[in-house]
């Protein structure tokens, strides 16, 4: 998808990485699905299973907003998300991602847990701390104790906008 002033984010659910480290994490992801016989669980995923990708790992979870709609708030925000966006642990994703573009974030995040399935986020980032980068996903929904899926992993590694132009060209 494609906003007017350039930010974009779209979902790509043949999972064509180009970071190598989403592409572990993504058969990890897999095989705890097929152990799981369905959508791995949070627990699967704990400390020593993402230490080669903590810093790059977000847990968001699908919740009641404060003022009464439904969003998705950070239960877990890494190390290198922190350093470009601030602290965002508790907090919801309107904090970090600016007002016009919530909609389309939040119905990417749900098309994920409807799917029960991966994909992978590509966005360009149109924010001003970080305005130079192009951010690549791995975004999967986790079990919720047999009920639908309500948190999401992801795992967000960072391009200079033009090192991926020039990959593109």
């Amino acid at each position: 998808m494609n906003n007017r002033d350039g930010w974009t984010l779209c979902a790509d659910p043949a999972l064509n990485f180009s970071a190598p480290e989403l592409h572990a994490l993504n058969a990890i992801w897999k095989a705890k699905a097929v152990a799981a016989n369905g959508l791995p669980a949070r627990e699967d995923f704990d400390a020593p299973t993402l230490r080669p990708f903590l810093r790059h790992v977000s847990i968001v979870e699908r919740a009641m907003h404060p003022a009464g709609h439904q969003s998705f708030c950070y239960r877990f925000y890494g190390s290198a998300l922190t350093q470009r966006f601030g602290e965002q642990t508790g907090q919801f994703i309107e904090m970090s991602i600016p007002h016009d573009r919530i909609d389309r974030w939040v119905g990417t995040y749900e098309s994920v847990l409807d799917s029960g399935f991966p994909a992978r986020l590509l966005a360009s980032f149109e924010i001003p701390r970080i305005s130079y980068l192009n951010g690549e996903s791995f975004c999967a929904p986790l079990a919720n104790g047999g009920r639908k899926p309500t948190a999401l992993l992801l795992c967000t590694y960072f391009t200079p906008r033009v090192e991926l132009a020039a990959q593109s060209a």
